[in-house]
């Protein structure tokens, strides 16, 4: 199962680091923009709901 899961994370980057058994690192710095919007959207969701 846990092999399964890291070959799952290298889909979303070929920079993981296996620090136990169930967890890992990954690097994500190509995909800053795409997270940082992503962030801002979810971030803005949960404004306006409160806000309501």
């Amino acid at each position: 199962m846990s092999a399964h899961v890291m070959e799952n994370l290298r889909q979303f980057s070929p920079n993981v680091e296996i620090y136990s058994v169930n967890e890992a690192f990954l690097c994500l710095a190509e995909h800053q923009q795409v997270i940082a919007e992503l962030v801002a959207a979810d971030t803005s969701a949960t404004l306006v709901q409160l806000c309501e």
